[in-house]
């Protein structure tokens, strides 16, 4: 599998970085941001670790635990039913940590990657993200509880386009520091024969399907939205700057 910022969005991975660098990653973070946009390739159905897959109109929403299928996540595993969750081969199933292929998954390097497949590359709306993580015997160790895409620019992560085709395109999720430390102390990376589960739903679909698979940050993008602090240095430098420029440019008052 090849991964690479998606050329053929330019527009949309310009705006995502022009937001981030303007000082959107300094809002608050969910326990899992978006952090850019990637190109896919031989990613179909059955060539990645693949969670779940969801398709409905307009609205999908689905999920998958360490034993059961369902709508949403009630504690430790799935309940309700969901007419959107699709069961054939390679579309929904929990998967391990090791299945990313990686010597060490951590949560620097873990990221759920969104395809989402929409006909005429057209919009959808990411409602709800949650990742569980639970042992091999299946205790839950850890379970996010919330998703934001404002770091990356995204409004309410409303996707103005994705593409038409599975396995075409992405967006990458990942914990934030935060929730990293908390799940990493709660054991989530500490046995690579982990299982991972996924609730999502999503609105605005009007074509699909939808698949949620595991990747790692370090592949899935080479782009990182600044923290806080490096914000305020790059605005300070920035500011530094311009007040030099202006002093270099205003006229002299001095009497001849």
């Amino acid at each position: 599998m090849t991964l690479k910022l998606f050329n053929g969005w330019s527009a949309l991975s310009l705006g995502l970085t022009v937001a981030a660098m303007l000082g959107l990653a300094q809002t608050a973070h969910a326990s899992l941001i978006l952090i850019s946009s990637v190109a896919l390739s031989g990613t179909g159905l059955g060539t990645e670790p693949t969670i779940l897959t969801i398709q409905n109109n307009p609205t999908e929403t689905g999920c998958v635990s360490f034993s059961n299928l369902g709508a949403s996540f009630s504690g430790a595993s799935c309940s309700g039913s969901s007419g959107a969750v699709k069961t054939g081969a390679s579309q929904t199933s929990a998967q391990t940590l090791s299945a990313i292929s990686s010597t060490s998954v951590n949560a620097g390097n873990f990221a759920i990657i969104f395809n989402a497949d929409q006909p005429n590359a057209g919009p959808i709306t990411l409602t709800g993200l949650t990742v569980s993580f639970y042992s091999p015997t299946g205790t839950l160790l850890y379970q996010s509880s919330g998703v934001s895409c404002a770091a990356a620019g995204v409004s309410g992560c409303d996707f103005p386009a994705t593409v038409h085709g599975v396995g075409g395109s992405g967006f990458a999720f990942q914990l934030d520091s935060a929730q990293g430390a908390a799940a990493t102390a709660a054991g989530a990376f500490s046995n690579q024969n982990n299982v991972v589960g996924l609730s999502a739903s999503t609105s605005g679909a009007s074509g699909g399907p939808e698949a949620f698979f595991l990747g790692e940050t370090s592949t899935a993008t080479s782009a990182t939205v600044p923290e806080p602090s490096s914000m305020s240095m790059l605005f300070m430098g920035a500011g530094l700057l311009g007040l030099a420029a202006f002093s270099r440019r205003r006229p002299s008052n001095r009497k001849r």
